[in-house]
């Protein structure tokens, strides 16, 4: 157990809520309600942080290969304006 020595308790806290009058067609949302629960956008955080992030990055880093790339292929910088 993580940090033994914490003094625990149990709440009646509401672990779930739901939003209603949404308008959106997003397929979490029913009949105009989305319902969040704490342990699942925990799971679903870690799993963006996991990979969703480092998806992205590694995204970003191609992209900014490629256009490096294509750049240097069509001698970009030959053609931009040279001002005296």
């Amino acid at each position: 157990m993580l940090c033994p020595d914490l003094v625990r308790y149990e709440s009646d806290a509401d672990l779930s809520e739901s939003l209603e009058g949404l308008l959106g067609s997003h397929p979490r949302i029913t009949s105009g309600t989305l319902t969040v629960r704490v342990d699942e956008r925990l799971a679903r955080t870690r799993d963006f942080r996991v990979h969703g992030v480092p998806a992205h990055r590694a995204h970003q880093r191609r992209r900014t290969e490629l256009v490096a790339a294509e750049r240097a292929r069509l001698r970009l910088d030959d053609h931009r304006p040279r001002v005296p």
